[in-house]
């Protein structure tokens, strides 16, 4: 009778027992890109310089994009205009997901490394991040070659 009494107080006490608690971030589920319409970088954002991140929040209703609900998380108001026409555009799907949101990702950026003679821009798709490099701005020459402004 004692062990059966200790017995039920050492379970009751390993219950009672705070349990660790697992941290897991949460990543949000990958798109499927299947047809991307190629953001431009907006030509008065280039002029101004400006550079940044856009983030768009994306809900999928039996793996369709609902177009009609794509909110803009945050972005400078130049950029978000561009990302939100590629998304429009686009044809995505739902990837590992049917109904569900996600987040995708526009960066907006200057390409420093980029020589004068190749296309004004570039892109570069990593899951659900876009990034959208733009050349620095090059200027011609009195010898008629291009430098970098």
């Amino acid at each position: 009778m004692k062990i059966a009494i200790l017995l039920l107080a050492c379970l009751c006490a390993a219950v009672a027992l705070p349990q660790e608690k697992k941290i897991v971030a949460a990543i949000p589920p990958h798109v499927n890109w299947v047809d991307l319409h190629v953001p431009k970088y907006p030509p008065l954002a280039a002029q101004a310089h400006i550079q940044g991140t856009v983030q768009l929040s994306l809900t999928f209703h039996n793996c369709a994009l609902d177009r009609e609900h794509i909110v803009v998380l945050s972005g400078h108001p130049m950029l978000t205009s561009a990302a939100m026409e590629s998304v429009r555009d686009s044809a995505i799907g739902c990837g590992d997901f049917r109904d569900g949101a996600t987040v995708l990702t526009f960066e907006f950026l200057f390409d420093d490394q980029a020589m004068c003679d190749v296309p004004e821009q570039r892109i570069e798709l990593n899951g659900n991040t876009v990034r959208v490099f733009r050349e620095t701005m090059c200027v011609e020459t009195s010898t008629g070659s291009k430098s970098k402004k």
